[in-house]
């Protein structure tokens, strides 16, 4: 069974299909992984990718960098909470001016209200 790879984004065969045997690693900018999915993850992956003008393999690259960088926020913010000290934060809300919100800062109602069930 052959294998083959169709795009292959910033590589030297970049919009040439070809067989992995001819891809060479030392020379490559990216790495080339191979992932099983589900046929309708595939095809709705296939689909979202052509509705935004590209490619699956640069859909899936978009979304495994997003996913990161909202892991890696995360840790950053978690580590920096644990820097912190409640007597920093108190020190800095006491400095805070105890007055109302400028307009622009009011938090909107809504203008809907939820009936209360019996």
């Amino acid at each position: 069974m052959e294998l083959w790879y169709i795009h292959f984004c910033n590589s030297p065969y970049a919009g040439n299909s070809r067989k992995i045997s001819e891809y060479n690693k030392e020379s490559a900018i990216m790495s080339l992984i191979t992932v099983e999915l589900p046929k309708s993850l595939y095809m709705k992956i296939n689909e979202l990718s052509a509705s935004e003008g590209i490619s699956a393999d640069q859909f899936l690259v978009l979304a495994a960098a997003k996913k990161m960088s909202t892991i890696l926020t995360e840790n950053y913010l978690e580590e920096e909470a644990r820097k912190g000290r409640r007597e920093d934060f108190e020190k800095v809300m006491k400095a805070v001016p105890c007055a109302e919100p400028d307009v622009h800062d009011h938090i909107r109602r809504s203008k809907r209200r939820v009936k209360k069930t019996a």
